[in-house]
């Protein structure tokens, strides 16, 4: 899927990049699978996967209550709330999970991924200055935002 998404300006990878082969595929979506702190989830419409959403953590001790997501949607796809489905899942999960904090970051251009973030509580933390390289001397900032289970 990541190979042939349009909306490569708001992926961290260039159309390309994704050069993972089906047998580590498999491996990696296994490995997610059978680790209860992470989680790599699908969307899928008529068979065909249309968006995912992996969240990862890390193995060190001090920052294991937290972890951060990437989201990906098929640009044909926007605007039929498959998006916040998968964030839903994923911070349903997350809480039951006993996680204190998700993480993320996005395109400071990308209004559309901020406000439907903002929509599930998520709140900014800071700015990366000159994060992105996008191409021809043009740098693009980078929005950290994070929403914390005050449930916990």
């Amino acid at each position: 899927m990541h190979n042939r998404i349009k909306i490569a300006k708001y992926l961290m990878r260039e159309p390309g990049e994704f050069n993972m082969s089906i047998e580590n595929e498999i491996k990696f979506i296994k490995n997610k699978a059978n680790n209860d702190k992470e989680i790599f989830l699908t969307a899928k419409v008529n068979g065909n996967i249309v968006g995912t959403l992996g969240f990862t953590t890390s193995s060190l001790k001090r920052y294991q209550h937290k972890g951060q997501f990437g989201i990906a949607i098929l640009k044909e796809f926007w605007n039929y709330g498959i998006g916040s489905k998968l964030i839903e899942t994923m911070i349903n999960w997350a809480d039951n999970s006993n996680f204190l904090k998700i993480c993320l970051e996005v395109d400071s251009n990308n209004e559309r991924a901020i406000k439907l973030y903002e929509k599930f509580g998520f709140q900014q933390e800071g700015i990366l200055k000159f994060d992105e390289y996008l191409e021809k001397g043009v740098y693009i900032d980078s929005i950290i935002m994070s929403r914390i289970n005050k449930e916990r």
